[in-house]
């Protein structure tokens, strides 16, 4: 990955404000919403994840293109899910935000692991 092409410093950014979307998610939780425990665990892993797979793409690490594509599918799923799922337009809102930060990185990820593929 060379970090002066646009979309190789486009990947980590975008992942590093998935990171943010799923901390601000946590938000939600500390107002007293009725949310499983369970997701705001998915929520930090997801978070973290994201941070961990932003440091290794940002250093060229190839392990990070597996985990960036990995972790954009789950928050994709997730941000349909809660989509559909909630019943305020807040959640709706926050679902949708979800699906497109997971989209973006899927965007920008999918063509630099297509090209070791094919290299």
């Amino acid at each position: 990955m060379s970090t002066s092409s646009p979309t190789a410093a486009a990947a980590p950014v975008a992942l590093v404000l998935s990171a943010i979307v799923d901390f601000v998610n946590l938000g939600g939780y500390l107002t007293g919403a009725p949310i499983p425990a369970g997701i705001a665990g998915i929520d930090i892993a997801l978070g973290v994840g994201a941070l961990v797979a932003a440091g290794g793409l940002w250093g060229r690490q190839r392990w990070a293109v597996p985990l960036a594509l990995a972790l954009a599918v789950i928050t994709v799923l997730l941000g349909i899910t809660g989509f559909l799922a909630s019943g305020s337009m807040t959640g709706k809102v926050v679902g949708a935000v979800g699906v497109l930060v997971g989209l973006a990185v899927l965007a920008l990820v999918v063509p630099r692991a297509t090209r070791r593929v094919v290299v």
